[in-house]
C-alpha cells in the first residue's frame, strides 16, 4: 500500500509580505503564514492587495505584518502606521477599513488591518 508523504511543500511567502514581517519574529511569522495559506488558498494574495491599497494612500508611512497563533479571531495582522492629522484620521480610517474589508471579503475573521 502506498503512503502519502508526511510532509508537503508549503507555498512560498511572497516578497511583498516577507519584507514587511515583524523583524524579531520573522521566521515564526513566515512559517505560520505559509501554513495558513495552505489551509486558506488565496489569503496571501488578498493580503498583498491590501498592502498595495494601503501603500497607495498618502499618509501611510510604514506597513508591517504579524501573526499570532493564539489569536482565534484575527491571527494575521497588517499594521499600517500613518501620519494622518486628527481631523483626517476618522474619515480615512472608515474609508480604508471599508476598502480592506472589500479586499479581504473571503477572509473576514483571519486578517486584521490596524491603522495607527
Amino acid at each position: 500500500m502506498a503512503h502519502a508523504p508526511d510532509q508537503f511543500t508549503l507555498p512560498e511567502l511572497p516578497t511583498r509580505i516577507k519584507d514587511r514581517l515583524v523583524s524579531h519574529r520573522a521566521s515564526d511569522i513566515e512559517e505560520n503564514l505559509r501554513s495558513f495559506e495552505a489551509m486558506h488558498p488565496g489569503l496571501l494574495g488578498a493580503m498583498i492587495r491590501t498592502i498595495n491599497m494601503l501603500e497607495a494612500e498618502s499618509g501611510i508611512e510604514n506597513i508591517t505584518v504579524d501573526y499570532d497563533e493564539e489569536d482565534v479571531m484575527y491571527p494575521a495582522t497588517i499594521w499600517a502606521r500613518s501620519s494622518f492629522s486628527l481631523d483626517e484620521r476618522w474619515s480615512k480610517m472608515g474609508v480604508l477599513g471599508d476598502k480592506a474589508d472589500h479586499i479581504l471579503q473571503q477572509y473576514p475573521d483571519l486578517v486584521l488591518v490596524a491603522i495607527l
